[in-house]
């Protein structure tokens, strides 16, 4: 993504209440004043501050949330429209929406559309029937508690109907027995979007091109399809789309040292309670972490990365939660290599301050954390916290 697409997704949001995220974690709050070409501009309660635009993950407007709309469009290029009427009849669907106006699209950039609200535990079947591989179209039906499908050809979608032709003959199915319908031969394609905007009705678009004028912001999605909607609609921008990925999903091999168990306490993303045994979140300099990895001493971890990753983020340090630390004053050597070769090594102390570590991951095929001891033991209190730890391509 260039810096100029992303000053443009970002200078639509001038003076507006917002709160900006930093590849690295760091918040920032405050009312977004200004754009170059290298940095954003919060009004922050100290003053202004500037964020390199390659440095943002996302910007979330505070503004509240409106109630979602009941009917969902999803695009081939993975933009979900969502509305409260839907028509579809001569070649074009036409989608009517409190938020984003009145939308005529061609079917032929239509990959289906949830016709109904369905609750919590429907949901996964929708998704696999959205997935589902088929000559033909769907037609998503109720059948008790669960979904199923009848294949063909889907027609029109008016009034209280739907027509499907199925095995030469045509079809009106009422819509009250309707979820939803599935264009299987319409292909998702996820396109290279510039940033993802959503919506206050639960609409996510992915977005090529974005701009503003009068109020109105006008968009160009992935697939061409362009959009005008009101300013206010607006609730986030992302433009990390996928950039960010969890160390702890690249893990390809473990070696753990003896007598620990892979399926119970190896490398994990959370700690336990020594009183409780629940689960608990990382707790590294006084803060805690939802994400990250809790290793073992004596433990080696590799990483498959196959070049795609510039840099990894992450807060190192012994792990905080045991309460009785400084009784055994654990001490373990850290080594991260790339490529077989040494990116990094530090013996990490309990009683150091964590270390924030950025590093430059270009090009390099596998990634291995090794933690050590001088005794050769594992301990209970010697756990090493990658905290938040993720790479970034």
């Amino acid at each position: 993504m260039s810096i100029s697409s992303v000053a443009l997704c970002m200078s639509l949001l001038l003076g507006i209440p917002v709160e900006a995220t930093q590849l690295d974690g760091n918040r920032q709050t405050g009312e977004l004043t200004g754009i170059t070409a290298a940095a954003l501009i919060v009004e922050g309660a100290s003053g202004p501050v500037n964020i390199p635009v390659g440095e943002l993950q996302d910007i979330r407007l505070t503004q509240p949330e409106g109630p979602a709309a009941p009917l969902q469009v999803r695009l081939t290029d993975e933009t979900l429209l969502a509305g409260e009427k839907v028509t579809i009849a001569t070649g074009k669907l036409a989608l009517t929406s409190d938020e984003l106006g009145e939308l005529t699209l061609p079917v032929e950039q239509v990959h289906s559309v949830l016709l109904v609200k369905i609750d919590d535990a429907q949901r996964p079947a929708w998704d696999e029937m959205c997935k589902k591989v088929s000559q033909s179209d769907l037609l998503i039906v109720r059948k008790g508690e669960n979904l199923d499908f009848v294949g063909g050809t889907i027609g029109t979608v008016v009034g209280d109907s739907v027509t499907l032709i199925s095995r030469g003959r045509e079809v009106k199915v009422p819509r009250e027995k309707i979820v939803g319908i599935v264009y299987a031969t319409h292909k998702l394609v996820t396109g290279s979007p510039t940033c993802e905007v959503t919506t206050g009705n639960g609409s996510r678009l992915r977005v090529k091109t974005i701009e503003v004028q009068a109020g109105q912001t006008r968009l160009t999605l992935t697939n061409a399809v362009p959009l005008q909607f009101p300013m206010g609609a607006l609730r986030s921008l992302d433009y990390a789309l996928g950039r960010i990925v969890p160390l702890m999903k690249t893990v390809s091999r473990q070696t753990l040292p003896p007598g620990v168990s892979e399926a119970t306490v190896a490398v994990r993303s959370h700690a336990y309670s020594s009183s409780t045994l629940q689960k608990i979140p990382l707790l590294v300099g006084g803060k805690t972490y939802s994400d990250g990895l809790l290793i073992h001493p004596m433990t080696k971890l590799e990483f498959t990365l196959n070049r795609q990753y510039r840099r990894l983020r992450t807060v190192v340090g012994i792990d905080e939660n045991a309460s009785e630390r400084g009784r055994f004053e654990p001490v373990v050597q850290v080594q991260i290599l790339a490529d077989g070769k040494p990116l990094w090594e530090q013996a990490v102390r309990w009683d150091a301050e964590p270390v924030s570590l950025d590093l430059d991951l270009a090009d390099v095929k596998t990634l291995e954390i090794i933690t050590s001891t001088e005794d050769g033991k594992i301990g209970p209190l010697r756990h090493v916290d990658f905290a938040d730890a993720k790479l970034i391509k």
